[in-house]
């Protein structure tokens, strides 16, 4: 791991999928996403390039606020979008769903600038 800075390092799915698989990130060229990070809300920060789409936040969403998470466009252009709503279920749910992101593509505010030592499993800060 080249230490990418995630908040969710120690638990990246990932880099656990790339390892298994032995993914060469320039075996396959093609086109790439932009990089950004989102910070407009309260309580959780959007790092949309780790984004796999696996829908499990659209999903956590559903029943209760489908409008707070939803897919955009299609094809390789096909995103997750959030569309922040800070009532306090809406800020419950996101925070729902950065719990369960297994990318960090969602994190917690409160997670970054942590990072766990996989030799440790010990949390130290590092400068982000």
């Amino acid at each position: 791991c080249l230490g990418c800075g995630c908040a969710i390092s120690c638990d990246c799915h990932i880099r656990k999928l790339a390892k298994e698989y032995e993914a060469e990130p320039k075996r396959w060229r093609g086109a790439c996403r932009d990089y950004m990070v989102d910070t407009s809300h309260p309580d959780i920060v959007l790092e949309p390039g780790k984004c796999i789409n696996c829908g499990i936040c659209v999903r956590l969403c559903a029943a209760t606020k489908p409008e707070l998470f939803g897919f955009v466009n299609r094809g390789f252009d096909t995103r997750v979008k959030a569309y922040f709503d800070l009532t306090p279920e809406g800020r419950a749910l996101a925070l729902r769903c950065a719990e369960a992101c297994p990318t960090g593509a969602i994190v917690r505010r409160d997670q970054l600038g942590r990072h766990v030592c996989f030799a440790s499993c010990k949390t130290v800060g590092v400068g982000i």
